[in-house]
């Protein structure tokens, strides 16, 4: 990876920006992306950047029981923020993992591409989560998965020298790290067992029973389209909208639009239990 650094002034109450332009040739075997991406990296010392950036931190689990006047204070030169627009690649597998980078602002989707070229979503993520938080001080500290943004972008970086210090000096943040870790060691678990395991329409019912645990009624709406959805289950989108008009026709499930209402409640858990 090459990195040409220009530097901008910035505008009042805050340092310079750096301005890096980044090159890979990975990035040519991406439909739709350009040879040269752009991102910039921005240091603000202003006190009230500062707290508002130190409340959205406040809201990860990983500093859960420090006050906002702590985290302005450890924050206090100790990050960058690194901003991309919508479409831009943020990391490819494989790139290094050597820092902590924490969502401010924006959303990601994560991928994965197996050998025959089939795009699989492991997660999407949102204000405030981390990114690969479990691979930082990996021996092979890589990405494991390829990272996009969805939306303009901007991530907190905080360096691993740094993060270790703070690791050391808050053992409360010590604690929420490795519990970090561990839930996300399941959450994997569980999506390798989703993926491997089990018929389109049980990968199916499941998705449609974590949603319906979310709202209140037995109506849902569908906020990704039929290709992500099949980009999540690691199937095709025709093989996606097969197995929904399935569940339509045995009378689980009606489709309007971008709502789903479950008809059968029962039948639905019932396909999302069942074996193989």
């Amino acid at each position: 990876m090459l990195l040409f650094i220009l530097y901008d002034k910035g505008m009042a109450g805050q340092k310079a920006k750096i301005v890096t332009y980044i090159t890979t040739p990975n990035f040519k075997r991406l439909n739709g992306l350009h040879e040269h991406k752009k991102a910039y990296f921005c240091h603000s010392s202003n006190p009230e950047i500062m707290k508002d950036i130190a409340a959205i931190v406040q809201e990860n689990p990983l500093f859960k029981g420090l006050s906002k006047e702590d985290l302005t204070e450890i924050l206090d030169g100790h990050y960058k923020e690194l901003h991309y627009a919508k479409g831009d690649l943020v990391a490819l597998q494989g790139d290094p993992c050597r820092s902590l980078m924490m969502i401010l602002e924006g959303t990601v989707r994560s991928n994965m591409t197996d050998p025959a070229g089939k795009l699989v979503t492991i997660a999407t993520l949102t204000v405030p989560d981390i990114l690969a938080p479990a691979f930082i001080y990996a021996a092979r500290n890589e990405f494991p998965v390829d990272i996009t943004a969805t939306t303009d972008l901007t991530l907190l970086v905080i360096g691993r020298e740094s993060f270790s210090k703070l690791l050391q000096q808050y053992i409360v943040v010590l604690n929420n790290f490795l519990r970090m870790i561990s839930d996300q060691t399941q959450f994997l678990t569980q999506k390798i067992r989703f993926l491997q395991f089990g018929t389109m329409k049980k990968k199916l019912a499941s998705y449609f029973v974590e949603k319906l645990a979310s709202v209140p009624g037995i109506e849902f709406p569908m906020e990704e389209s039929q290709q992500a959805l099949a980009d999540r289950f690691g199937v095709t989108r025709p093989a996606l909208a097969r197995a929904i008009g399935e569940m339509v026709s045995d009378g689980i499930i009606h489709v309007e639009k971008k709502k789903i209402t479950v008809v059968n409640v029962v039948a639905l858990k019932q396909m999302a239990a069942q074996e193989g």
